[in-house]
This record gives C-alpha cells, structure tokens and sequence, in this order.
C-alpha cells in the first residue's frame, strides 16, 4: 500500500512519539477522526482511555487524541498505524488505505440497519480483517452511525431542491449519489465540516442524525430524511505493539474495544429519536424520504457500483458481488 503521509510528517511524529513511549513502551497514543467529545464514539474513548490502566493492571495507558489534534490527516489514520506512528486508532476514512472496503458504502447497496449488519458480519469484517492484517494492523472492533441523511442550509423537501447545490461527502461514490440528482460533491473530512457550513463553502452535509447531526444540526434549518449509505469506523491496533502486550492485557485491550464498538453503535441508533426531537424544538424542518425519490436513486446507483468495482480491481469485485448475493441485489 502507498503511504500517504509525508516523509516529514512521519518524521514530525516519530519525535513526539518516542518523546511519549521511550518513557514507558505500554503507554499507546489512541487517535479519532472524531473532533469533539459531543460525540458518543469520542466520548467513549475517551472513557475507555481513561480506564485503560486499571483494567490492565498499570500494563498500558491509552492517551487519547481528538481528530485534529495530531499532525495526522484523518485519511491517513489507517497508514500511521500500521507505521506505529500512533498505537489505536478509530479509522472512518480508509477507503484509500484499503479501497475494496469501500463496497461496505456503496450508495443505496444497504438501505436498512438489518442489512448493514448481516453484510458486516458475513463479509466486511472477515474481509477487513485480512486486508488490515497484510498492513500489520489488528482490527479489534468496529462501529456503525446510523443511516446516513442530508442537512442543509437551504429548504430541502425533494431531492430535486438541493440539485446545483454543492453537498459535503465522504467518498468519489458518495458524489456519484450527488449527481444523481444534480447536485455538486465536496469531499472533506469530519474536522473541516463546521468551518465549511458556517462560510458557505457548501449547502448542505451528509451525516449520520447521531453522530454528524449533532454536531452540525445546530448549524442549519433543515434536513431530509435521505442519504447514501452507511458510515463504519474499524477500531484498529498495530500489531507490533498489540502482540507486545501480555496475554492478559491483549484479552482486556480485545474485549473492551469490542464492547467499546458494540455499545457505540446501539447508544447512537437509540438517540436518534432524541436528536430529531431536539431539532425540531430548535425550530428545524424535518423531511421524509419521498418514496419515488428512494426508488430512483436505487436505481441510479447500480452502474455505479459496478463501475466502482471495475475501476478498482478484481478484490474489489469479489467483496461487491459477495454483498450482493448475501443480499439480494
């Protein structure tokens, strides 16, 4: 796999890093994309790290870093990892670090939580788990947001009403979703999201109502009840590190990342309700999905799956048509 991160950079980090471990080689740097603590999976880290010693005896420390708070660009969480440059990491942008994982986010491809969760079961997570193993990464846990809908700036009832507006996305696929309908895909990362709606730079966001919406509902007066995909973050360890510690501590680190990811992904499907209700007191106008608006894009998006995957290679075709036939697509 290419490395995305800049020889200085890596360099950068190496410094602050061995500032931190030569000290103490069981104290790990622990990294999220996520910027703010408002954010259940942020927040549980945080927790964790926070209990990480006692749990292990004074075996490892977790010190944990919010998104942006390191010289690492959440793209290349993935790859700073498998360099050791941090020890565990929440990986939500690893389309490029590993680009057949990206079948998981093909729009429209999973439409329920039922499906999501029989696909990561049954193909995802066996898959990421050899193809992060090949980069010296342990995958230990993973977690899900909610279904992925759009929070805009400007009325939004039909798709059509966000056509020529220009929408924040996590993936090329995701803009291909966006074009579907006339709109105009920006790709960015979670940190630059605020900036970027309050200066205008874009209309309108896809996010997850618990975990982007509660960040950014605050920001816009609207929203519709309709979005692409999906959104998964593996929670990954470097092996090197992982294999380092005990037996014991690797069973506790183990478990307690699972249950972490678990726990996650339950505790934000629940507060999804809540969130709807605290937007709708704070004066936003909430919009179904209309039914026609479903069936097109469902429709619109089959070739782009299967350009996807042929532009990306045989691996990347085996992981899509596994998804499609344990789904019936």
């Amino acid at each position: 796999m290419a490395n995305p991160i800049s020889r200085l950079l890596l360099t950068t980090l190496f410094v602050v890093g061995t500032a931190v471990t030569n000290a103490n080689a069981d104290k790990w740097s622990l990294y999220t994309y996520a910027p703010s603590l408002k954010l259940p999976s942020a927040a549980a880290m945080d927790k964790l790290a926070a209990e990480m010693s006692d749990k292990t005896n004074g075996e490892v420390e977790f010190q944990m870093n919010l998104g942006g708070s390191l010289p690492i660009k959440v793209p290349d969480i993935g790859q700073a990892v498998s360099d050791g440059v941090i020890q565990l990491a929440g990986d939500a942008y690893f389309q490029g670090f590993i680009p057949s994982g990206a079948a998981q986010r093909m729009p429209m491809l999973m439409v329920t939580d039922e499906e999501y969760d029989l696909a990561m079961e049954k193909v995802m997570i066996p898959h990421m788990t050899k193809k992060y193993a090949e980069a010296g990464i342990t995958l230990l846990g993973s977690y899900t947001y909610p279904l992925t809908v759009t929070y805009s700036n400007v009325p939004a009832v039909r798709l059509s009403d966000l056509s020529g507006k220009k929408i924040r996305v996590l993936s090329q696929t995701s803009g291909e979703f966006v074009k579907a309908f006339g709109g105009v895909p920006v790709n960015m990362s979670t940190p630059e999201v605020s900036t970027a709606l309050q200066q205008g730079v874009v209309d309108a966001i896809h996010a997850a109502t618990a975990g982007g919406g509660q960040l950014w509902g605050p920001l816009v007066k609207h929203k519709l009840e309709l979005g692409p995909n999906y959104v998964n973050v593996y929670l990954i360890a470097n092996t090197e590190a992982y294999e380092k510690l005990s037996p014991n501590a690797q069973k506790v680190v183990a478990e307690s990342i699972k249950q972490l990811g678990d726990s996650v992904k339950m505790d934000m499907r629940t507060l999804v309700e809540t969130v709807n209700q605290q937007h709708k007191e704070a004066g936003m106008v909430i919009s179904p999905a209309h039914p026609d608006d479903v069936a097109k894009m469902q429709t619109a998006m089959i070739p782009v799956w299967e350009n996807w995957a042929n532009s990306t290679g045989p691996e990347a075709k085996a992981v899509l048509e596994d998804l499609k036939a344990l789904l019936g697509k």
